[in-house]
């Protein structure tokens, strides 16, 4: 198989003495130990590995903020994290998608490890009436197959309600997979739904433990000093490849200064070839006549005589001159650590005008919530349903849809099943996402959301209210008020059976939990 292009600037300059090689698994072959690597490969691709006692799981990113990041390195040698951060945003998978927890990046760019929320793309689009989910990018390492199995799992389990068809769209062209909506779905629920049980939503763990000092020390290396680790690596294999190229050019040079001598005595040169009785004897002769070493004269000896033009000579004299100056640069080069570090932040700029290119994968700044798990109600459909609660403390909620109007004279439906000498107290209508304070005879308030309440049959009895609430011994639920805004000036009123009143703001009611809290002292 070809490589690709960008591939051989891993290999650039492996034939230039800039690495060693080792026998490889049979000793029947030499093999580098490691790469010249002018593309900082692992930071690019990332890796995912698992060694004795050990794993490594790094992370890809995309060639132009890494490139620049090294550069910027380069530039200022003692740049922290936070500004490296602001050229390197986070990883970019190939496969796309959505980083939704930065304190992730952050960790994991700070101190080699941590943890980073990936969210494919689903999208809603609207067709007539209709809607329907298209998901467009998954996360990285998600198999799609299996993505779409756990998908129709859910739809033939009940959790995926309102879903008419899914199929698999995919082409050439990109990813598609389309879930086709009923009328009344909600799609942003059914999307969260999504999100929380399958792996559309994924946590893409770092841990940057790679083999330093010549692949002898494991270590766990931050951003910076993964970035530094490169700059050293290739600082290296420049100064290796320039002794290579001046090794190369002074040997070059020693035989054209050679030659340049036997063009500028020619007769006498060939008069002592002509003399001599073998090539030995030549070969004595010359190097005693002009002190010349052994591969300089064989360069002579070795040279047709087309050489022997004048214009063949200048191109020698030309040739010296090149090899002088190039020599010299060779040596400022091996000489000075700026030069080379240039030369790292030219092939760079070289590297991403050539192959970079725009990210794939967005990152959202999320500052109010940790959302690496979905809230609840997020997954929960907002719509009416009824509440109902009875004298021996059972509660239930049922769909209004268990109810419709009736024609004139209908003989209505029974609502509820209660035991003898228990009957209904309170009953509302309230939304899913309303929030149910429930008041006890000890003056405690307790708060839980309307979808905790479990929804039943319209026949079915209900359940223990102790079941739900975490009551005081010898305490009984007094009223229940559902409350859909607490961001309002409105004021809760509450009195006791002695005449005691007391007023106080909703907005107060609005942190209460399970456990409960004392909303009126009761003598």
């Amino acid at each position: 198989a070809r490589l690709a292009q960008i591939s051989n600037e891993l290999i650039e300059d492996i034939d230039n003495e800039t690495v060693d090689f080792v026998p490889n698994f049979d000793d029947s072959l030499k093999e580098p130990a490691f790469l010249p690597a002018k593309l900082p490969n692992m930071l690019i691709n990332g890796t995912k590995g698992i060694a004795v006692g050990m794993a490594t799981s790094m992370a890809p990113h995309n060639l132009t903020e890494i490139c620049q990041g090294i550069i910027a390195t380069v530039d200022d040698p003692v740049i922290s994290t936070e500004e490296l951060m602001e050229i390197i945003k986070g990883p970019d998978f190939p496969t796309g998608g959505t980083i939704i927890d930065t304190n992730g990046i952050y960790n994991a760019y700070t101190t080699g490890m941590g943890n980073i929320t990936l969210r494919g793309t689903v999208d809603v689009e609207t067709k007539g009436n209709k809607n329907r989910l298209i998901i467009s990018e998954i996360p990285y390492l998600v198999n799609k197959t299996t993505l779409i199995e756990a998908i129709a799992k859910l739809i033939k389990d009940g959790v995926l309600k309102d879903v008419r068809d899914l199929r698999d769209e995919s082409d050439r062209k990109g990813m598609r997979i389309v879930i086709e909506l009923s009328k009344n779905a909600q799609p942003v629920i059914l999307k969260n739904i999504i999100f929380k049980r399958t792996r559309l939503q994924t946590t893409f763990n770092i841990s940057n433990l790679v083999l330093i000092n010549e692949g002898k020390q494991p270590k766990i290396l931050n951003l910076k000093e993964l970035i530094e680790e490169y700059i050293e690596h290739r600082l290296k294999i420049i100064y290796k490849r320039t002794e290579f190229h001046l090794k190369k050019a002074k040997s070059r040079l020693h035989k054209v200064e050679g030659l340049l001598i036997a063009l500028n005595n020619i007769d006498d040169v060939v008069k002592i070839i002509k003399s001599a009785s073998d090539t030995n004897d030549a070969k004595n002769k010359l190097k005693i006549a002009y002190k010349l070493s052994d591969i300089q004269v064989q360069a002579i000896l070795s040279m047709p005589l087309s050489r022997l033009t004048n214009l063949e000579q200048q191109k020698l004299v030309d040739e010296e001159k090149s090899l002088k100056k190039s020599i010299t640069e060779l040596e400022k080069i091996l000489e000075n650590k700026k030069i080379r570090l240039s030369i790292i932040k030219q092939e760079l700029t070289e590297l991403y005008k050539k192959y970079g290119n725009k990210r794939k994968t967005r990152i959202e700044i999320i500052e109010t919530q940790d959302i690496r798990e979905l809230k609840r109600k997020d997954l929960i459909k907002k719509e009416p349903t009824i509440v109902i609660f009875t004298k021996n403390q059972y509660i239930k909620r049922i769909s209004v849809e268990d109810y419709h109007a009736q024609r004139r004279g209908g003989r209505g439906k029974k609502g509820m099943t209660v035991r003898e000498e228990d009957f209904i107290t309170d009953l509302f209508v309230c939304s899913t996402h309303d929030t149910i304070l429930i008041f006890t005879s000890k003056g405690r308030v307790y708060s839980m959301k309307c979808f905790e309440l479990p929804l039943q049959t319209r026949t079915a009895r209900g359940k223990p209210i102790i079941n739900l609430v975490a009551l005081q011994s010898g305490e009984n639920i007094s009223a229940m008020i559902p409350i859909n805004n607490f961001d309002t000036n409105e004021m809760l009123i509450m009195t006791t059976k002695k005449g005691i009143i007391k007023k106080c703001p909703l907005r107060l009611f609005s942190k209460f939990k399970k456990t409960g809290v004392r909303a009126h002292r009761i003598r």
